[in-house]
């Protein structure tokens, strides 16, 4: 059973958004949830359990952004958890 056509993207700058979303803010976000509890606890600890986590949570962060229908509300998603995160990171290194 086909699709149905007004449910599916139909720019082709949409879907590359979409794409790049997926993969590197994927990739940014999966990291920034790994470097947080790296820096709380112990560090080798969290770089073994990271061969396990990264990948699932990497598909998990994928799945999220092809749920959400626009591109620019996943980038505004994916940008503020980025920040936010890397703002908490810069001040427990302080």
């Amino acid at each position: 059973m086909p699709a149905n056509k007004k449910y599916l993207l139909t720019s082709g700058w949409a879907k590359a958004s979409k794409v790049t979303a997926a993969i590197l803010g994927g990739l940014i976000l999966t990291s920034i949830l790994h470097i947080l509890p790296a820096l709380l606890w112990d560090a080798e600890l969290v770089i073994l359990c990271v061969w396990f986590t990264f990948p699932s949570i990497w598909v998990l962060v994928m799945l999220f952004v092809y749920w959400i229908k626009s591109p620019q509300r996943v980038w505004g998603v994916i940008s503020s958890i980025s920040l936010i995160g890397a703002a908490i990171i810069y001040f427990i290194k302080m």
